[in-house]
């Protein structure tokens, strides 16, 4: 997670932003909001939230201890109590405030909002978008991949409002899930990354996707600009649709001709991305060290963006060419192992038909040493409603056609995949997560390059698909193969 400046409320601030309503303790000097109680630190104020699994309100004699200097808590709550905090606000609604507070910094932010959604690539995108803003000014970014309602309303609460640049992702699973964030968060630019399958079964059809992605222009404010991937065979349609809920100007970016950021050439040379690209008439260059062609057309859509927010296009080349990949999303790692290390790529955070196919292309693009293979470690893509057995069984296909010797595959629906792959290939498949962590790393060789790639979804005895990358990690020397 990268480390920033949140934004620091004071007693004005909060008078401000909540009116006459409430008395705000005078001893409230500054301090940031926190709905996440493990992250309080002194001065902080938490405000007691009530989620589906957790209440804030069990937590507050424990920030209090960790130094929170105000605790905004509901008034039920407070006339239950005896003797309660003197550090308490009580309010009729604490999620009503807190999303007044958030409304309050956002109101009040003079800086250019930008907002991020798609299908696959969204978090990667935003990271990136961080690095380029962050070469031409001050820069917030959303962390991890907040993204539901929770995550853009803390996300808001600690906007600083002296920064340049903020950066928000919006995700969702379900339709009408976008709609309400955009609004929340008002952005100046909007992209959509790209539309695949991932929740279709939930929405039904890759159309139904699409509509709820363009609901984010909905939003839009001040240049209301929405920034497409030129190249989706649904572009048109997502054209139509930014125009009609409220773009004033559309730019593209990809390897179609008509695109405004336009993808002339692009091949890996020395285990390195490169590509040509025509942008307003003017020829560029850019290398980045990661060689998926994925991640390429996320890099040209923070172009786009940083392009329509006035950017300098070289300063921001040479930002995302240093640009590393965040844990679970493609990050690569050398673990050692007997006669030379293994590489690992870690894709644990997530998966899809279309995010499966990208990754493993871009393992048949890694170079191999010696006598390296390429092998993948597979868990069950969810959510995909009636394609889900279709969708498994196709990946066979695709490990044929990208050279892939060594395969494991864990879950009820890669079962699918497990049973299409021929015998020639060598395969395993595991129902446990715990056999699965034991088997992989037995068969693993020096100098084996493999990818690991899951549904964050997929749980088993409260483990995940990143399991095996510790499990790898861990594994005992003197017990290493190759």
């Amino acid at each position: 997670m990268t480390m920033q400046t949140l934004a620091v409320w004071t007693h004005d601030d909060l008078h401000k932003a909540l009116g006459e309503t409430y008395v705000i303790p005078r001893s409230t000097l500054a301090g940031r909001l926190q709905f996440d109680s493990r992250c309080v630190q002194s001065g902080d104020i938490f405000i007691a939230l009530k989620g589906p699994n957790k209440d804030g309100h069990d937590f507050i004699s424990d920030v209090l201890q960790q130094g929170a200097g105000l605790v905004i808590v509901s008034e039920n709550w407070y006339h239950q109590q005896t003797s309660p905090p003197i550090e308490c606000l009580p309010v009729k609604d604490t999620f009503a405030t807190y999303e007044t507070l958030a409304n309050y910094a956002r109101r009040n932010f003079s800086g250019t909002v930008i907002a991020v959604t798609g299908t696959y690539g969204k978090t990667t995108t935003k990271e990136m978008l961080r690095r380029a803003c962050q070469s031409h000014g001050p820069t917030y970014a959303v962390e991890r991949s907040y993204n539901n309602v929770w995550g853009v309303i803390s996300s808001l609460g600690h906007l600083p409002q002296q920064n340049q640049f903020g950066i928000f992702e919006l995700g969702m699973n379900h339709r009408g899930e976008i709609l309400p964030l955009t609004k929340r968060v008002r952005p100046h630019v909007a992209l959509i990354t790209n539309i695949g399958d991932m929740h279709i079964g939930n929405l039904g059809s890759r159309l139904t996707i699409a509509e709820e992605k363009s609901d984010i222009f909905f939003g839009l404010e001040g240049p209301a600009i929405a920034i497409l991937n030129r190249d989706c065979p649904l572009f048109e349609m997502l054209k139509a649709a930014a125009l009609e809920k409220g773009a004033q100007k559309i730019l593209s970016f990809g390897q179609h001709q008509d695109s405004d950021i336009h993808l002339v050439k692009t091949d890996v040379q020395d285990g390195k991305r490169q590509a040509c690209l025509r942008i307003d008439g003017h020829p560029y260059t850019m290398t980045l060290t990661l060689i998926g062609e994925h991640i390429l057309h996320n890099a040209l859509g923070v172009l786009a963006v940083l392009w329509a927010c006035g950017g300098d296009i070289p300063c921001t080349i040479k930002a995302l060419e240093t640009f590393l990949p965040v844990e679970g999303r493609g990050e690569k790692i050398d673990i050692p192992w007997r006669n030379g290390p293994i590489t690992v790529f870690d894709e644990t955070y997530n998966a899809g038909p279309a995010s499966m196919l990208w990754a493993i292309k871009t393992l048949a693009q890694v170079p191999l040493k010696g006598s390296g293979r390429r092998a993948v470690v597979l868990g069950d893509m969810l959510e995909l409603g009636a394609m889900d057995i279709h969708a498994h069984q196709d990946l066979s296909k695709v490990l044929l056609e990208n050279g892939i010797s060594l395969v494991f595959t864990y879950g009820p629906l890669m079962k699918h995949l497990y049973d299409a792959l021929p015998n020639t290939v060598e395969k395993y498949h595991m129902e446990s997560l715990d056999h699965l962590c034991e088997q992989v790393p037995l068969h693993l060789l020096s100098h084996d390059v493999v990818l690991v790639k899951g549904s964050k979804g997929q749980r088993d005895y409260q483990g995940k698909m990143y399991k095996v990358i510790e499990a790898l990690k861990h594994y005992q020397p003197q017990k290493r193969a190759g």
